[in-house]
């Protein structure tokens, strides 16, 4: 996707201070691999980061 190949070297640029700078990266690269939209990736990468498990009624969930 071109929005993570854009958003990508900002996130990660100098100066750019994230709190939670390996999810947002890690949601940004499920978000172009999966094609679905940033939130549902961010969603997915946060217990996927914490080793949990999350359940939806998203469809979008089943790709990622």
């Amino acid at each position: 996707m071109q929005i993570a190949e854009v958003l990508l070297p900002l996130v990660v640029a100098e100066g750019i201070l994230l709190d939670d700078l390996e999810q947002v990266t890690a949601a940004l690269k499920r978000m172009a691999n999966a094609n679905v939209d940033f939130i549902d990736a961010y969603l997915a990468e946060t217990p996927h980061q914490k080793g949990e498990t999350i359940v939806s009624f998203d469809r979008d969930f089943k790709r990622l």
